[in-house]
């Protein structure tokens, strides 16, 4: 059997790591589909050069797109959430 010196020795000191907790809701990321590409979008048009990172002018309307695909699919969710609330997480588990 290969052994390698990364591996831990009986004995040794392993350090803890932090641990970190990511909750990501499908609201959460589509409003931040919605929003982040329009608000760059609107101030990279009325913007002073520095505040707005450089980007090939053709880029602005493909996040403009973005946001409004991000914006019909949050209506149809929403929707969908009004007829039965718990389809998706029922989705989700299937």
């Amino acid at each position: 059997m290969a052994t390698t010196d990364s591996a831990p020795e009986p004995g040794d000191e392993i350090p803890e790591f932090k641990k970190f907790q990511v909750n990501v809701t499908l609201d959460n990321l589509l409003t931040n589909l919605v929003e982040r590409p329009r608000l760059v979008v609107e101030a990279r048009a009325g913007a002073t050069q520095g505040i707005v990172p450089d980007m090939h002018p053709d880029i602005a309307q493909h996040l403009q797109r973005i946001s409004e695909l991000a914006s019909e699919l949050l209506q149809e969710i929403n929707a969908i959430n009004q007829i039965d609330p718990d389809i998706l997480s029922r989705l989700k588990q299937a």
